[in-house]
């Protein structure tokens, strides 16, 4: 298994995105108000695991203040979690 990783210093482009949004509901079983708290968020940063095309893990943060950052929300598929 081959993974790769992506950073984003935005929300990514909506098939990433809708990608992140289905592992969400996988992991958490909803995606209520998700996004509408994504652009509420001051400078995210987002760090996506790939297994070829498919999202298979996501790490979500955003700064706090120059000197802070805040580590978010994040998951990985239960088929890849080892």
């Amino acid at each position: 298994m081959k993974i790769d990783y992506e950073v984003y210093s935005c929300i990514p482009e909506k098939g990433i995105l809708e990608g992140i949004l289905d592992l969400h509901r996988v992991i958490f079983d909803t995606t209520e108000g998700f996004i509408e708290k994504m652009h509420k968020k001051p400078h995210l940063l987002f760090i996506v695991a790939f297994e070829g095309s498919k999202v298979i893990g996501y790490k979500i943060g955003y700064e706090l203040t120059n000197e802070k950052f805040y580590s978010w929300l994040g998951g990985v598929h239960p088929d890849y979690r080892h």
